[in-house]
């Protein structure tokens, strides 16, 4: 081998000797030169792949200073550690915050409910049944009252259908308050009366699909949804003028309430839409928030609106001073 070479170099000229050896040469150097680079740069790259996976949300990662045997690079891994320790407490501090925010909000949604309650029982047992016998007593009177005196007839007829009227409008208003279907046989009768109940008699079609699996859940989920849904759908008759409502719930990993209508929709940025409404729907929002959950709503005018609540079902535990209740009742 050696005297072939020998041979071979020899018969060449001095130039092509000298340009094979300068590309062998420069050839080697670059190649040494990428392995040291890539040792040296080890721990700059370590830091860059900490900083990605940081970016990507997996804040407890923290970077290898061991690794780096340059003071300079151990330096700012040491900073990067830091800093990452430092967002470590305030996440902390901020999700820690935010449980008392929700388990606060869990009690005064829970207070709200009572007097709900409270008040739905007080006006159902005294002035409901006050008004009943009101109208019955108007009844007894015009029957005891001759035929003689039709305007005197007129008038106590005039008083019957307005105590009726208000009879009726009380038993809806104490319906809204606190619906008793809720509480005998839970949010999938409750809902689908309410939805019939609000929406047909205006001319809506409603379709109300809702998963025949869906377990009985907790008192305070099933009113806290209730309500989401009682929100949603007393929107779409004051101001969505929508021909058609779907109404679907299902618990697939997560428990999911979708509303949605092809009415007039609204724009956010639209000053002329009511502030009632976004009150209403911010309060969808709180209570969302409460069960550990979300929604969104999503609205164009003129393209209807749609509301989606979802909350995992891990966490569909509501606290009642010290006790938890889970999400089957």
């Amino acid at each position: 081998m050696g005297t072939l070479l020998t041979k071979t170099l020899v018969e060449q000229s001095a130039f092509s000797l000298a340009v094979g050896f300068s590309i062998l040469g420069v050839g080697l150097s670059l190649i040494i030169n990428y392995f040291v680079l890539k040792f040296a740069l080890r721990p700059l790259s370590s830091l860059t792949s900490t900083v990605d996976r940081v970016q990507d949300g997996l804040t407890s990662i923290r970077a290898p200073v061991a690794l780096s045997q340059d003071p300079e690079f151990a330096r700012l891994g040491e900073a990067l550690n830091t800093m990452l320790d430092r967002l470590a407490v305030h996440t902390a501090t901020i999700e820690a915050n935010r449980e008392q925010l929700r388990a606060l909000s869990v009690k005064v949604i829970t207070a709200q409910e009572e007097e709900r309650r409270r008040i739905a029982r007080e006006l159902h047992d005294e002035t409901s049944q006050s008004l009943a016998s009101l109208l019955i007593s108007l009844e007894r009177i015009d029957n005891a009252i001759p035929d003689d005196f039709p305007g005197l007839k007129e008038r106590l007829s005039s008083a019957r259908s307005l105590t009726k009227r208000t009879l009726d409008e009380l038993r809806s208003l104490i319906a809204d308050l606190r619906p008793q279907l809720l509480d005998d046989l839970g949010l999938v009768p409750a809902i689908r009366w309410y939805a019939t109940d609000r929406l047909e008699p205006e001319g809506i079609d409603v379709e109300v699909d809702i998963d025949p699996a869906l377990p009985r859940l907790a008192p305070a989920v099933e009113t806290a949804l209730f309500r989401i849904a009682q929100e949603a759908i007393s929107n779409i008759v004051k101001h969505a003028d929508a021909s058609q409502v779907s109404v679907r719930l299902s618990c697939d990993g997560e428990l999911c309430l979708l509303i949605e209508d092809d009415g007039v929709g609204f724009s956010s940025d639209d000053p002329a839409v009511d502030g009632l409404q976004h009150m209403g729907l911010f309060g969808v929002v709180e209570r969302a928030a409460a069960l550990g959950g979300e929604a969104s709503i999503e609205s164009t005018a003129g393209q209807g609106t749609r509301l989606s609540v979802s909350v995992p079902l891990d966490r569909l535990r509501i606290d009642h001073g010290h006790e938890d209740t889970n999400i089957v009742g």
